[in-house]
């Protein structure tokens, strides 16, 4: 359904004439901390594109980064703070692979939002020492965090199958953990078991095969 905002996506006029919908299914939330692609927001997308096309055509977005906002700070930093300590401020973004060691570093427990399909979890940074002027200063910088793990994969590639679609494109391959890769190869394998049908004539002889992919 069109919505405001989207009307540079003309997927209905498209259809006929493309090969594969490689759908961005995350960047929800940018600017401000959330997820990055909650499963609701993604099924949605879904069901609207194979509503116009072939699923076959269709391809599932997988983020594999996740993001990190500050969402206030409290006091003044000192000099030898990071740059940029404010809230508001840009996200900082993080291979998902590196989402365990971060959290470690951040000594945080991730938790799994069952709502939006993701990981997520709040931190804070305090930073100690002097002023431009020399006074001695402290701040305290408040943090949230949000990515995809291999339960989310999981929950997404059950899409995949639900829909039957194309496949899965992620962004960027390889920033993923090796455990969502894997939810990702026992969706495939799943899937895979559905026969493929082909007959071919060769010299002169008509042959029917059945391959199991």
């Amino acid at each position: 359904e069109k919505q405001k905002g989207y009307f540079v996506y003309a997927w209905a006029d498209v259809a006929s004439s493309i090969d594969r919908l490689r759908i961005m299914t995350y960047d929800y939330s940018v600017a401000k901390p959330g997820p990055i692609g909650p499963i609701s927001w993604t099924e949605k997308t879904l069901k609207y594109a194979v509503s116009i096309m072939s699923p076959s055509k269709v391809y599932i977005g997988l983020p594999g980064y996740g993001r990190d906002w500050i969402t206030s700070v409290k006091g003044k930093c000192p000099v030898s703070a990071p740059p940029g300590l404010k809230g508001g401020a840009k996200a900082a973004t993080f291979k998902t692979s590196y989402a365990l060691t971060k959290a470690a570093i951040d000594k945080a427990t991730p938790v799994f939002d069952e709502k939006f399909s993701e990981a997520t979890y709040n931190y804070t940074q305090s930073y100690n020492g002097l002023s431009a002027s020399g006074a001695s200063t402290a701040c305290t910088v408040n943090r949230t965090v949000w990515y995809q793990n291999a339960k989310s994969y999981a929950d997404q590639m059950a899409l995949v199958a639900k829909y039957r679609l194309g496949g899965a494109a992620i962004w960027t391959l390889g920033m993923e953990e090796n455990a969502a890769t894997l939810e990702i190869r026992n969706a495939a394998l799943a899937i895979a078991p559905d026969p493929v049908i082909n007959t071919m004539t060769l010299e002169g002889v008509n042959e029917g095969s059945t391959y199991y992919g």
